[in-house]
């Protein structure tokens, strides 16, 4: 049995996507690793994560 499929329209709107969520993710990831104890950077760093959950 074969399937045969025909797509009329590609999104590339949703491809996008994917970039900017592996580079938040990695962004994420890396500062959180970094040693910095300042209050201003933990305030930053709390905001960021907090947006970016929001995002996903």
């Amino acid at each position: 049995m074969e399937i045969a499929m025909q797509i009329d329209q590609i999104s590339i709107a949703r491809a996008a996507n994917a970039p900017h969520y592996e580079y938040m993710t990695t962004f994420g990831k890396r500062t959180a690793e970094l040693p910095i104890d300042h209050e201003l950077w933990r305030k930053g760093k709390d905001e960021f994560d907090t947006a970016f959950k929001a995002e996903d």
